[in-house]
């Protein structure tokens, strides 16, 4: 069977203790939990009633909204890290590039576990700097997010991915 075989492999369900680098990742993306609230407490009472809502490509606000508009980013990125941090205790329904194993398989899923984690914590400080520069540019301390950020997070997100897949093809 192939790891695009139309019939779906019979994967074990493990119960596998996480990883140093795992509970890192989650400490790290907890952090960025903290600090996102903490800009936006700090931030809310001098804000005005009119905050950036969406920027382009070059970096400055090309829309603009009330300022109940800033908590929105902060609910994504608790929702999408509550969601990440489920799907992560699941790791036997994840697509694999490789078909899963009784012998691979707890490599297999350390490795999508610890891709999960690190991504959501990469998100959880992407959020957090869309924050902080939102909160900026309201209060006309930047004109922006800068025209960086949508590189750097590209290559941030597809650099983790590309290291998952290289290391997730080779035998161990």
């Amino acid at each position: 069977m192939t790891a695009t075989s139309s019939k779906r492999e019979q994967r074990p369900v493990l119960d596998l203790p996480r990883s140093s680098f795992e509970i890192v990742g989650e400490l790290l993306a907890l952090i960025g939990i903290i600090v996102t609230v903490a800009i936006l407490l700090y931030a809310w009472p001098d804000l005005p009633d009119r905050v950036p809502t969406h920027f382009g490509v070059t970096g400055e606000p090309d829309s603009w909204g009330s300022k109940t508009s800033v908590l929105f980013p902060p609910l994504v990125m608790m929702a999408l890290y509550a969601g990440l941090t489920i799907l992560n205790r699941f790791p036997h329904i994840f697509n694999y590039p490789r078909v899963i194993t009784e012998e691979n398989a707890p490599r297999q899923y350390r490795l999508a576990r610890t891709l999960m984690t690190w991504l959501k914590a990469e998100l959880v400080w992407l959020f957090a700097f869309l924050e902080w520069s939102i909160v900026r540019t309201a209060q006309g301390e930047s004109t922006g997010i800068g025209v960086v950020f949508l590189p750097v997070m590209l290559i941030v997100l597809f650099g983790t991915l590309g290291i998952y897949f290289w290391v997730s093809a080779r035998k161990a």
